[in-house]
């Protein structure tokens, strides 16, 4: 059933805006939160569109963790990083800060490679990668996000857009329109903002991280706008964090794209909830959080699906090309290079197939070099100095195409 705003009704029929207002207040499925929004109660009515979808998401994470505890443990790290790179990606899109995979990935690299080396986009991407150790990043007080902010945000800032109040900026802040309307402006001053976020991280905490809490706290946190520069990106590297305490990780890490398939949408959740003539109903953004879990859902198992399937086919053409032809090293490095194929957006180099299959490089590169003269699907490709190498699928489709 359709939820419909308030303000949506206030234009559509004022005088039962009031009542409507005041029912939904009242009702015995509401949840009223510990802030307030433009002066009156945030609260939110548990409908049963809402219990439909949480149980529905959790249906598909069971599914999703049910394709990957089959795959192989290698496909899994090459998957999540993939993953890593493209929420970071559409997340800064959102905000309109580019970034390329190439460059997310050099920082991805300077990052497990634990070296001094300074890349753009660093801290961000080793807060995501924390989230494998999700119960080692503590979010319980504001500090503890400026704390995440100073890391993950604020080292690819300009400076005078750096916070400047004793947690979060101490001056004001608006969100404007296309056409430099003021639409909203975010809490004031420090000392209220610091007391609304802790109060949305309590009421987080108190509801164990479930789906309707952290959609919850999504909006409030939005709806502050504790730092000048960043609050939408740290907002959705949260949601990833307290998604991934109870769904699969990789849910968390799509939500982004999700999100950019209709961005409008987005802010006009926002927007919605913010309009004074909501009276402090969050409901539509709930509804419309949960809507973008289950899209992320649905897109994770439909990939993984897709790819697990494909694995199984490309193992079977690998078993059926190289039978009685190649050693079980060959196979073995055969079977890294599909991997890296189907669950990467980068080759793998003679040292990783080495470390892979735990065989010395040398080893590997006359197998390699064997296999090409021999007509495998293997090719190469650089990347600045490096070699990389991977599968050429359709090559690959051809020579099964010749053995039926």
């Amino acid at each position: 059933m359709h939820y419909e705003p308030l303000n949506t009704l206030y234009y559509k029929s004022p005088q039962t805006h009031d009542g409507v207002y005041l029912s939904r207040f009242h009702s015995e499925g509401t949840v009223k939160l510990p802030v307030d929004i433009h002066g009156q109660q945030a609260f939110y009515c548990c409908t049963s569109q809402m219990l439909e979808m949480v149980e529905h998401i959790y249906r598909l994470d069971k599914k999703i963790s049910e394709i990957w505890e089959e795959l192989p443990g290698k496909s899994k790290e090459r998957h999540f990083v993939s993953a890593l790179i493209e929420e970071i990606m559409w997340s800064n899109g959102i905000e309109g800060v580019h970034s390329s995979k190439q460059e997310l990935r050099k920082a991805f690299d300077a990052a497990t490679e634990r070296t001094n080396r300074k890349e753009k986009f660093r801290g961000l991407l080793e807060g995501y990668m924390r989230m494998l150790q999700h119960d080692k990043i503590l979010v319980q007080f504001s500090v503890d996000i400026r704390n995440i902010y100073d890391t993950a945000i604020l080292p690819d800032l300009d400076a005078v857009d750096a916070p400047d109040g004793d947690i979060f900026r101490k001056g004001g802040v608006s969100i404007v329109t296309a056409t430099e309307k003021e639409k909203h402006h975010g809490i004031l001053p420090e000392s209220e903002l610091i007391k609304f976020i802790d109060s949305a991280l309590g009421y987080l905490e108190n509801n164990n991280h479930s789906l309707v809490s952290i959609a919850v706290f999504h909006y409030l946190f939005g709806y502050a706008h504790p730092f000048y520069d960043g609050n939408g990106r740290i907002s959705r590297f949260l949601s990833s964090l307290f998604l991934s305490k109870n769904l699969n990780l990789l849910i968390g890490w799509n939500m982004s794209q999700t999100i950019s398939e209709n961005k409008k949408s987005y802010y006009d959740s926002f927007d919605i909830c913010n309009d004074k003539r909501s009276m402090g109903d969050i409901t539509p953004f709930v509804l419309y959080y949960l809507s973008v879990v289950e899209g992320s859902a649905l897109g994770i198992l439909k990939s993984l699906d897709e790819a697990k399937a494909k694995l199984d086919y490309y193992d079977e053409v690998l078993e059926t090309i190289s039978a009685g032809s190649l050693s079980d090293l060959s196979i073995e490095i055969l079977q890294s290079l599909l991997e890296v194929t189907l669950f990467s957006d980068k080759g793998i180099s003679l040292g990783g197939i080495s470390r892979y299959v735990e065989v010395g490089v040398a080893t590997i590169r006359a197998c390699m070099q064997n296999m090409i003269i021999k007509g495998y699907p293997v090719v190469m490709q650089r990347d600045g100095k490096m070699k990389l190498y991977r599968l050429d699928i359709p090559k690959l489709d051809s020579l099964a195409a010749q053995e039926t």
